[in-house]
């Protein structure tokens, strides 16, 4: 009996760590969207569209991560809330809506730094920074969906890094 394809939605397609997800899952039924297929904060198409494709896994790629404009902007400290907060609390409330796994990507910034022997799952973020604040504020709105039924994954981790390619 043939094992039944996957489907599987990557945001954030062609950035370093959302192209290292469509390679190792080409396998599967992988729809890869960017900023060239989907608006992520037009928020009512983005969910009508997800909705339509009703992936079972989708994997959050897209994030603002120029921190030191972060620090420095108002306008840049908006941007991130909207690609760090708002973006996740939509994604999380369609996978609520379709029954998906969502698999979002959150930073070691939401803590601040002043632990020596390095950070474990259940300590509690101390966010000092804007960037940090706002990927913090993403994690918070996965884990207020818990008890709606989210099913999802946070990965915090302190670097990405891939393969070079050209484009």
């Amino acid at each position: 009996m043939k094992k039944s394809k996957k489907k599987i939605l990557i945001l954030g397609a062609r950035g370093n760590l959302g192209s290292q997800f469509v390679s190792d899952f080409a396998e599967e039924n992988v729809l890869a969207w960017d900023k060239e297929e989907i608006d992520v904060l037009d928020f009512v198409n983005l969910k009508t569209k997800i909705k339509e494709e009703k992936p079972d896994i989708i994997f959050n790629c897209v994030a603002y991560n120029a921190v030191d404009l972060c620090e420095s902007d108002k306008e840049e400290y908006r941007k991130a809330l909207l690609l760090n907060r708002d973006l996740v609390g939509n994604l999380a409330d369609v996978s609520i809506e379709i029954d998906a796994i969502f698999v979002h990507f959150v930073s070691d910034y939401v803590f601040d730094g002043q632990k020596k022997e390095g950070y474990k799952e259940d300590d509690k973020p101390l966010a000092i920074l804007n960037y940090g604040y706002s990927k913090l504020k993403g994690e918070e709105e996965i884990l207020k969906r818990r008890s709606k039924g989210l099913k999802y994954f946070l990965v915090r981790t302190s670097k990405l890094f891939g393969l070079m390619w050209e484009s």
